[in-house]
């Protein structure tokens, strides 16, 4: 158990380290590619590359700020998975539990609401982010790592049976 906890650690370290890395000259590669293809030549990333660098930075902060936030350990998000209503009654989706809602957001709101973020298949990456009624989220007692597959895999990797709450209506 202690090296499954062990390699957990150093699993998570690596990921907030290579992942901000890896989807900033994914982001990079995939605007240059595509102004290259648009540009005429004299404007193209091998004669204008030097020009484009303060790009990089940017990308780069923003991505890594919130894969600091999603992939911390000690952090709040994706600690929790949820099922809500989403996009309309009757239609259920796994969600994750990203905190509440800001307070000058939260006084405007007319019940208490937790903030979620519901992603899309097969891309968790993209996604949703929803202010609900507390009342309408209802607590899985499955891991985040168990929902995560769940969404990924499209419905087709079940987690563990679960002990659900009904929803507070």
């Amino acid at each position: 158990m202690a090296m499954q906890t062990h390699f957990k650690r150093y699993f998570l370290a690596g990921l907030i380290l290579w992942a901000p890395l890896s989807i900033t000259i994914w982001v990079i590669t995939w605007v240059f590619d595509l102004l290259d293809s648009v540009l005429p030549v004299a404007l193209r990333s091998e004669v204008l590359f030097g020009v484009r660098i303060p790009l990089v930075r940017s990308i780069y902060s923003s991505v890594k700020q919130v894969s600091d936030t999603i992939l911390a350990p000690n952090g709040q998000a994706f600690r929790q998975a949820v099922l809500v209503q989403y996009p309309r009654h009757g239609a259920w989706t796994i969600a994750f539990l990203t905190g509440s809602p800001a307070p000058d957001v939260a006084t405007l709101l007319p019940t208490e609401c937790v903030s979620v973020y519901v992603p899309t298949t097969p891309n968790p990456t993209s996604g949703f982010f929803l202010m609900m009624p507390k009342t309408e989220v209802i607590e899985l007692s499955i891991g985040v790592d168990a929902a995560l597959k769940y969404v990924v895999s499209m419905g087709t990797v079940p987690p563990q049976a679960t002990k659900q709450k009904p929803p507070n209506n």
